[in-house]
Order: C-alpha cells, then sequence, then structure tokens
C-alpha cells in the first residue's frame, strides 16, 4: 500500500494533535513514545504542523 502524503498534513493536523499521533500513534501509524525522545517529536511536529498545502 501506498504511504500517505504529509502535503498539507498542517492545514489538517493542529501541533497539539500531531503531537498525540506521533507520540502514541493512530491506524497504521505507530507510536513513537519509545523511539523519539519528547524534544524529537516536538521538532518533528514542529515541522509537520507547518506543512501547509499552498507550499
Amino acid at each position: 500500500s501506498e504511504d500517505p502524503s504529509l502535503h498539507g498534513v498542517g492545514d489538517l493536523l493542529d501541533k497539539a494533535q500531531l503531537t498525540e499521533i506521533v507520540t502514541n500513534g493512530k491506524g497504521g501509524m505507530p507510536a513513537f513514545k519509545d523511539t523519539l525522545s519528547a524534544e524529537e517529536i516536538d521538532t518533528l511536529t514542529t515541522w509537520l504542523a507547518k506543512q501547509k498545502a499552498a507550499q
């Protein structure tokens, strides 16, 4: 199966929602709370939240 695109993810989800998903997983997305530090999750979700469709 094709991985979902991250294009425009910042239009669909805010940073708090992204943090929840990256930390705890959702659907086919695994949890990364045991893999990434809180700082790494923060850096990643900050970047993801900036991914807008208009870019």
